[in-house]
């Protein structure tokens, strides 16, 4: 199969927040330990890794096990932080590779699961409850932070990057979600717990009819949420 590479922007667009309603919250949008990017490149010539960019919101802190309080919307208020994280949700082909780079390389632990990890269900109840949609025989893959000072948003730049390898290349749509507290000296959320569930290019089976070598835009319903697909055309097998 000839090389092929893909390069991928997402604007992340939100699609659920972990909070009760009429509870008071800072006044900004995109809060929450973020996937900012990504990027597909062969590992092999029949595997795939997918790269992501990681981003702090400018209202968030991904803090390790033990830090921070449970938020208002927590399904067990009171329970204790197991780690904050984010959890990719049917990630397809998954070869059982997957870990973290950059400044997340070493606090953080990579774990792999047909169902969950769910904020709000089980052990991690400290969140408040994100049910996505979930494939129960395709694997989630979840990113934990687990030791380490907290890290303030906002991050100007990607903190790291988390990987996952593949036996596909198609570009698809999927969720994933997001699990950190507040970050807002002086407000009464400080340091609590939130969650959401955003929208990410991920895996997707491949076509029967392959793909035409342009570029593809895909259209997320949200201004400014566009991500745009440069890809070779692989030959024929």
């Amino acid at each position: 199969m000839r090389s092929l590479s893909k390069i991928l922007f997402l604007s992340a667009l939100v699609v659920g927040v972990g909070l009760a309603p009429g509870t008071a919250r800072p006044a900004h949008a995109d809060i929450v330990l973020e996937f900012v990017g990504v990027s597909v490149s062969p590992v092999d010539p029949s595997h795939f890794r997918w790269t992501y960019n990681v981003n702090v919101g400018p209202i968030s802190r991904v803090n390790a096990p033990g830090d921070g309080i449970a938020g208002p919307a927590a399904s067990l208020p009171g329970s204790s932080n197991p780690g904050d994280f984010a959890t990719l949700y049917d990630f397809r082909g998954f070869t059982g590779t997957a870990g973290v780079v950059g400044s997340l390389a070493g606090s953080w632990s990579v774990t792999s699961q047909l169902v969950g990890f769910t904020p709000g269900v089980g052990v991690d109840g400290h969140f408040p409850t994100q049910l996505p949609p979930d494939n129960a025989s395709i694997e989630n893959i979840s990113f934990r932070k687990i030791s380490g000072a907290a890290i303030l948003g906002p991050s100007p730049m990607p903190i790291g990057q988390i990987f996952a390898d593949s036996l596909f290349n198609a570009v698809g749509l999927g969720v994933y979600t997001s699990a950190d507290h507040v970050h807002d000296p002086g407000n009464l959320l400080d340091n609590t717990s939130q969650s959401r569930t955003s929208s990410v290019l991920t895996t997707a089976m491949p076509s029967a009819t392959p793909e035409p070598g342009t570029m593809l835009l895909f259209g997320l319903a949200a201004p400014g949420a566009i991500a745009l697909l440069r890809k070779k055309k692989a030959p024929a097998v």
